[in-house]
């Protein structure tokens, strides 16, 4: 009879441990299912153009999950849409951060520093866009149809740029043939 005593059968320390563990499983799969419905409402409202409710249901989802890199895609886009440049950017560039082999988050950032005429950072972020993509994403045409273009603008740029220097020399040598031409004029002032 004292064996059974020391030994027993049923441990309400161990029940309790046990129960909280249920309870925390439940509560957890609750969260997870809250996260998953709100980013499935958000791309919703997001492929209906529903921006302003988009960012609203992604805003809410980042706060349940601060660190889910593909909401901070979602909601770079919806910013982009929604005129949000800069925002966009940041977004994207968390999401990288979170998870840089998240390739939509560079393909994303790619779009905003074009949108802001910066076609170098433009173009990096399309290159890692580009290598991290596999063979058959169906955005890789576009992405190296952009890098071309981009490239052409950054060309166009580079060119002009030269042309204004060389034109502001000119300018210069211009000025100073003028200075000279009073060089050896009786009465001119230098």
């Amino acid at each position: 009879i004292e064996t059974a005593l020391s030994d027993p059968l049923f441990d309400s320390r161990q029940w309790r441990l046990d129960t909280d563990a249920a309870v925390e499983s439940q509560q957890q799969a609750q969260r997870q299912q809250q996260i998953r419905v709100l980013f499935e409402h958000g791309a919703n409202l997001m492929r209906q153009g529903q921006y302003p409710q988009a960012r609203k249901a992604f805003e809410m989802l980042l706060e349940l999950a601060p660190n889910l890199p593909e909401a901070y895609v979602n909601l770079g886009f919806v910013l982009y849409e929604m005129g949000e440049t800069e925002s966009s950017i940041n977004a994207f560039n968390y999401a990288s951060q979170l998870n840089p082999y998240q390739s939509n988050a560079y393909y994303g950032a790619a779009l905003g520093y074009e949108r802001l005429a910066d076609y170098e950072v433009a173009m990096g972020n399309m290159r890692s866009f580009i290598h991290l993509s596999k063979p058959d994403n169906v955005f890789l045409p576009k992405a190296r149809s952009a890098l071309w273009e981009w490239e052409q603008a950054l060309e166009t740029q580079r060119q002009a740029l030269q042309r204004g220097a060389s034109e502001s020399a000119g300018v210069n040598k211009a000025a100073n043939k003028s200075s000279d031409v009073s060089e050896g004029v009786p009465g001119a002032q230098k």
